[in-house]
């Protein structure tokens, strides 16, 4: 009894000293929000960093009408405070500052969801017509996920891949020319611009958009389909291999590696290799049917046919195809 009454105390203690820790880390963060002379630095659209010691001046000019300024103010409101109220702060500031000519204010706008989306694009389109590539970045995107529009979002890739100096807008123009979205399909031009992202100086670079592992898998795509390209297996298998060991087993980069091993394409067949690839692809329909499949026949894994059909049952009620194969065992399963 005692001693349930010490545990019981001691978890009440403990979850005392957890809320009065999350108190102290609200304040803090009020604070920080609200207090100039806190601790604190934020990163501008051009890489110039603001200290603490330095904001008052940028506050002053703002008085005084400094567009630059103005800029400055409405970032420290975007980082300092996540709020709708400190977001509209931030507007005031940026727009201000925009329409005096700043590139980095009409960026900064087209991330502020307080605004319309018609005036995200607004200035967006003002920052990418002064030649702000990772405006013209973002309005691919967005007219890609926003507006459903992917004629335009491939006008936008086209720019953005020629103004930017960034393997990641290479590499989304070549994905747009590999996939005819918003255009037709050239393998030619999508080689072309997986070239061009590797060429690009921060391609090895590990602290941005690093698409390493994505070029990687596409080549090796083109090589896997001979696509352009001669048909060349074992080069396929290589460049899935890297980008496998580069962590890009997600999606489909990592299917064909998958199927690789398991059809013995560039290497030697491998079924437990190629089951474990397929077991760790969460978001792609083909790598739970080949994983279904395997597990039907034991290749690789156990025979397991609740297990398969479970698979290929829920890929169907969520409407994804199954294939023919897929559909055979699903029709012999239910006919027994």
């Amino acid at each position: 009894m005692i001693m349930v009454r010490m545990v019981e105390n001691h978890n009440i203690n403990f979850m005392h000293r957890i809320v009065f820790l999350l108190i102290l880390f609200t304040i803090s963060n009020a604070v920080l929000a609200l207090n100039p002379e806190s601790n604190w630095s934020f990163t501008l659209y051009d890489g110039t960093k603001i200290s603490k010691s330095e904001f008052q001046s940028y506050l002053d000019r703002c008085e005084n009408g400094d567009s630059d300024a103005m800029y400055v103010v409405g970032m420290y409101y975007h980082f300092r405070g996540y709020g709708e109220e400190f977001q509209k702060k931030s507007a005031y500031y940026l727009i201000k500052a925009a329409q005096a000519g700043n590139i980095g204010a009409a960026y900064q706008l087209g991330f502020n969801h307080t605004l319309t989306i018609e005036d995200r694009f607004f200035w967006l389109e003002m920052a990418a017509d002064k030649g702000s590539y990772k405006a013209m970045s973002e309005l691919e995107q967005l007219c890609y996920s926003v507006k459903k529009d992917s004629k335009s979002s491939f006008d936008w890739a086209q720019k953005a891949a020629l103004a930017s100096p960034r393997s990641w807008d290479k590499y989304i123009l070549a994905m747009k020319y590999f996939n005819g979205s918003g255009c037709e399909k050239n393998y030619e031009q999508a080689y072309k611009y997986l070239q061009k992202a590797m060429d690009s100086e921060d391609f090895n670079d590990t602290s941005g958009l690093n698409v390493k592992p994505e070029v990687y898998a596409a080549l090796g795509r083109l090589y896997f389909d001979g696509n352009y390209l001669r048909q060349d297996f074992d080069q396929a298998f290589k460049l899935f291999s890297i980008a496998y060991e580069l962590k890009s087993y997600d999606n489909w980069n990592s299917y064909y590696l998958g199927l690789c091993y398991e059809l013995g394409y560039g290497t030697m067949p491998d079924y437990e290799k190629a089951y474990e690839i397929y077991s760790k692809i969460n978001y792609f329909e083909k790598s739970k049917v080949r994983q279904a499949i395997m597990l039907y026949k034991g290749l690789g894994i156990k025979q397991d046919y609740n297990e398969a059909v479970k698979i290929l049952t829920n890929l169907v009620e969520n409407q994804w195809y199954i294939g023919e194969e897929g559909a055979q065992i699903l029709s012999a399963c239910y006919r027994f």
